[in-house]
């Protein structure tokens, strides 16, 4: 991770983005402000080569051994994979549980969030984020969460219906389930292995949501809260020049009511047109690289965990040092040499 630093020109990082063609599904639905499409990364590690792993190499034949450092995704992959594995191994489970994305979403708690930094393109932040996705896994804590039923639900709901996505490791056999809000046990559990989507409704300062499964072991219920939030939470943009070359651009919000969580769509125009176009999961400031020349604004939008959203806060234009750029009323702002 390099300074929190964006700039149109990517720079060395982690990959991150919004899929153009794919939605976003249901198990990813937990986080606010971002278009509704298919978000990676879901989780991250450290790949930086210079702390990456020492790597002994031989294949050049006789007098060509080496000594040196991995990293990046050659570094990352095997090391979460051989993590993984060994923290299932250590629960005697050595075949496959099945999808394991529910368990990761419905458990942000056991991952190390990752809140600083960037990729050049996106801010990393708390919670989600583009940069390092939910964070870095703590898989001997989460471990036992992906032996268990899960259940992902939005963090809030503008309607008093709601899906959600439920998750059952294939280690686990389930005979029948139950949905809802104050589900706390499966007496009302229908026969049959759940959905991967359920329905079911959401009342004012209501239960939890409730997944309880039935198995041969008996019954498992894990929960989800949901919050109906009808507030639309009030932004705000700044932008000011901070040297040549760079701009210190910020963002925020309010949100009354009952809060179900912000995230933010950033639009960087030069001479009226989208340069650079950003997503964040809190409120912040940072410094943007840009050519010297030409007339920025700074446009920010605000969404929360139940859609609402926002109109587009545009800030002040701000040029260069020694021109007078004409701002959308006409106005002329000079700055001097």
């Amino acid at each position: 991770m390099g300074p929190s630093l964006l700039s149109a020109t990517p720079v060395a990082g982690s990959g991150g983005g919004v899929s153009a063609l794919f939605t976003r599904p249901a198990w990813q639905r937990g986080v606010p402000g971002l278009p509704d499409r298919r978000l990676v990364p879901d989780i991250s590690a450290v790949a930086d080569p210079q702390n990456g792993f020492a790597v002994y190499w031989s294949g050049g034949g006789p007098g060509s051994e080496l000594w040196w450092a991995a990293g990046g995704t050659s570094l990352g992959a095997p090391l979460q994979a051989g993590m993984f594995a060994g923290a299932l191994a250590a629960r005697g489970v050595t075949t496959g549980i099945g999808d394991v994305h529910p368990a990761l979403y419905a458990h942000p708690e056991a991952f190390r969030d990752v809140v600083t930094g960037s990729n050049g393109l996106f801010p990393a932040g708390l919670g989600y984020d583009l940069v390092t996705g939910l964070g870095s896994p703590q898989w001997d804590t989460l471990t036992g969460d992906l032996l268990q039923p899960a259940i992902v639900a939005p963090s809030g709901t503008r309607a008093s219906t709601v899906s959600v996505a439920l998750g059952v490791p294939t280690t686990v056999g389930g005979t029948g389930y139950a949905v809802g809000q104050g589900v706390t046990d499966c007496t009302s559990a229908a026969a049959g292995s759940p959905p991967q989507t359920a329905s079911t409704t959401v009342s004012p300062g209501g239960q939890p949501i409730g997944f309880a499964l039935r198995t041969s072991g008996g019954c498992d219920v894990t929960t989800a809260p949901v919050v109906l939030d009808t507030t639309t939470p009030v932004g705000t943009a700044t932008l000011s020049r901070y040297a040549d070359g760079l701009l210190t651009a910020g963002w925020s919000a309010t949100d009354g009511g009952t809060p179900s969580g912000l995230g933010y769509t950033i639009v960087l125009l030069r001479n009226g047109s989208p340069w650079l176009t950003t997503y964040a999961s809190d409120s912040r400031s940072l410094l943007v690289g840009v050519p010297p020349s030409g007339i920025y604004q700074l446009q920010v939008q605000a969404a929360d965990g139940a859609g609402n959203t926002d109109v587009w806060r545009t800030s002040e234009a701000v040029g260069p040092r020694g021109t007078c750029p004409v701002l959308l009323d006409g106005q002329p702002r000079c700055w001097a040499r």
